[in-house]
């Protein structure tokens, strides 16, 4: 049987949506009988249960365990906790304990070339958002729509690869093409009253709050809210407070099945992030919000192409945008409209068996 190992990191100054696409992939994976190792680091936050429920799972000491500063957050070499070298050595010798790979797949924005070029595997490929560095590698995915394929190939440094480029290899768990199923493009046409917010698993600027106590109340009033906010953070406890007020809020900490609760909104608000492609595939209305560097463009191009509502980046919006938002954005039909039709049509939901379907091919020549 072959061997498939993911590494990949979440935590506290990470976020879980780089864990998330690989459990995906992996469970696709998983479907052609591969063996499904996880290689990951005990940050502060990480994710383990997820992971550990459904595949065995090493954990690499060296993580970060204390807050990042923002300037500390936007170099990515601040993520991994230690040096490349330190990190592939610990990586490499797990590798050799379980008994090496057929396929490394790597998704983390502190590696590079230089660590790829020195993996134990047989082949290697790489998840990555933000054409900022070289690889190594055998095969490549982007799922996002900035996605240039010219672009990895200058910082390709093997001649040949296999590419995967845009939303249609969006790794999107299989639930999602049963909601997908159940979706009434008839009723793409409807008012807004049922308002989602998520601004990512760790929301470590405290957008979900500061939106809350932006709004008027005469917002409150207007619109049925759900903020989803984990229990564990430090502003749950405030958000309860205002939550106490105001009878239309609903105030979540964990949620079962969030592609539903996607599904059934009629405006989702958050982050640009990896849940992106899940509310496309749901045709779910969606004004963003990027609260980090590296979802601007992806942002900027989906507003380009009338997918989504943009409201910039988190710095800039105020008390003062965020109620004109509401007052004169919101009540527009006629966008939301558009914005649920066009991106139903940018995803299909089929991304993740598009690559396994690819993966095999490569691991079987």
């Amino acid at each position: 049987m072959k061997k498939i190992v993911f590494r990949v990191d979440s935590g506290n100054h990470i976020g879980i949506g780089h864990t998330m696409r690989c459990l995906t992939l992996a469970q696709e994976l998983k479907k052609n009988n591969y063996q499904i190792h996880f290689i990951t680091k005990n940050h502060a936050g990480f994710v383990q249960k997820q992971i550990a429920d459904n595949f065995p799972i090493s954990i690499l000491e060296g993580g970060v365990q204390r807050t990042l500063s923002p300037e500390e957050s936007l170099n990515y070499e601040n993520w991994l906790g230690q040096t490349i070298d330190d990190d592939l050595s610990a990586t490499n010798k797990c590798l050799n304990e379980i008994g090496g790979t057929d396929l490394f797949v790597i998704d983390h924005y502190s590696l590079n070339a230089s660590y790829e070029e020195k993996i134990r595997a047989q082949k290697i490929m790489v998840i990555d958002d933000l054409m900022n560095r070289s690889h190594s590698c055998d095969l490549l995915l982007d799922q996002n729509i900035t996605a240039q394929k010219e672009l990895y190939t200058k910082l390709m440094t093997k001649s040949e690869a296999l590419y995967f480029m845009g939303p249609r290899y969006a790794l999107l768990r299989e639930e999602f093409q049963a909601l997908r199923a159940q979706v009434d493009q008839d009723n793409f046409n409807r008012p807004t009253k049922n308002i989602l917010v998520f601004f990512g698993g760790a929301d470590s600027e405290g957008n979900t709050l500061k939106l809350a106590r932006a709004l008027d109340e005469e917002v409150f009033r207007k619109y049925n809210f759900t903020f989803i906010l984990n229990s564990q953070h430090a502003d749950f406890k405030l958000l309860s407070e205002i939550k106490i007020n105001h009878s239309k809020i609903k105030l979540i900490s964990f949620v079962e099945n969030f592609g539903k609760l996607m599904g059934d909104t009629d405006l989702f608000i958050g982050a640009g992030g990896t849940t992106s492609w899940e509310r496309a595939c749901l045709g779910v209305a969606s004004a963003l919000v990027a609260v980090a560097e590296n979802q601007m463009g992806n942002c900027l191009e989906l507003k380009k192409t009338n997918n989504i509502y943009y409201l910039g980046s988190s710095k800039t919006l105020t008390r003062d945008s965020w109620n004109t938002f509401f007052s004169e954005i919101v009540p527009d039909e006629t966008q939301w409209y558009r914005f649920r039709q066009n991106s139903f049509q940018l995803v299909d939901g089929l991304g993740a068996k598009r690559v396994a379907d690819s993966i095999k091919q490569v691991l079987t020549c």
